[in-house]
C-alpha cells in the first residue's frame, strides 16, 4: 500500500510539473 501511495505521488508531481510548463509556454 505504501509503495502504491508513493507511485500516485510520483504521478501527481509528474502531472503538476506538465502543467507549470505548459503554463510557462502559454504564457
Amino acid at each position: 500500500e505504501h509503495s502504491l501511495d508513493m507511485g500516485i505521488d510520483e504521478k501527481n508531481e509528474a502531472i503538476l510539473n506538465l502543467d507549470r510548463q505548459l503554463r510557462e509556454k502559454t504564457q
